[in-house]
C-alpha cells in the first residue's frame, strides 16, 4: 500500500474519522517503534513540560 502511519492518521483526521493522532493510535494501534508512536511520546513530553513550567511559574508569583 505504501502509506505510512502518519499518512493514515492525517487522512483519517481529514475525513473527520478521528479527532487526533492519539485517537488513531488508540483505535487502530501503531508500531511502538514507529514514527506515529514517537510523535505521540514527544507530544506527551511537551504537555508534561508545559504543566511543570506552569506550576513552577505560579509558585514563583
Amino acid at each position: 500500500m505504501g502509506a505510512s502511519e502518519l499518512d493514515v492518521a492525517r487522512q483519517l483526521m481529514r475525513l473527520c474519522l478521528a479527532e487526533d493522532s492519539r485517537e488513531v493510535a488508540h483505535r487502530l494501534g501503531c508500531d511502538p517503534t514507529g514514527t506515529l508512536a514517537g510523535c505521540l511520546r514527544l507530544a506527551e513530553d511537551r504537555a508534561a513540560a508545559a504543566v511543570r513550567y506552569d506550576l513552577t511559574w505560579r509558585n514563583a508569583v
